[in-house]
């Protein structure tokens, strides 16, 4: 299958072929043919970025898709006790930041 892609593939030389078939090694052949595909893969080495890309966004993307209640802080909870449980920590967040104020201004 190899050969008769590299046969109909305009990377490769007719004359080439014609000549390591003159030699009638099947070797010889099979090192030419091994060598024009080697200089394919460097050729088309960016063939397959797509698909790479694709699979590294779909792994990426794969939790974020999830609503609100599937993911694991929210497991089990009803959007009310999410809302008060939210409101609790943003209630502390401010008391902590009221009172490294005050600190700071005790200091000047």
């Amino acid at each position: 299958m190899l050969i008769r892609f590299l046969r109909k593939s305009k990377y490769v030389n007719n004359n080439d072929i014609l000549k390591n078939r003159d030699h009638d090694s099947e070797s010889t052949a099979a090192s030419h043919y091994l060598q024009v595909f080697r200089s394919l893969q460097d050729i088309m080495t960016r063939g397959n970025q797509r698909d790479l890309a694709r699979a590294k966004n779909a792994k990426a993307n794969a939790g974020k898709n999830k609503s609100a209640s599937e993911t694991k802080a929210n497991a089990g909870l009803t959007l009310q006790q999410r809302k008060e449980r939210d409101a609790d920590i943003l209630r502390q967040k401010q008391a902590k930041k009221a009172a490294e104020k005050e600190a700071g201004d005790k200091k000047k």
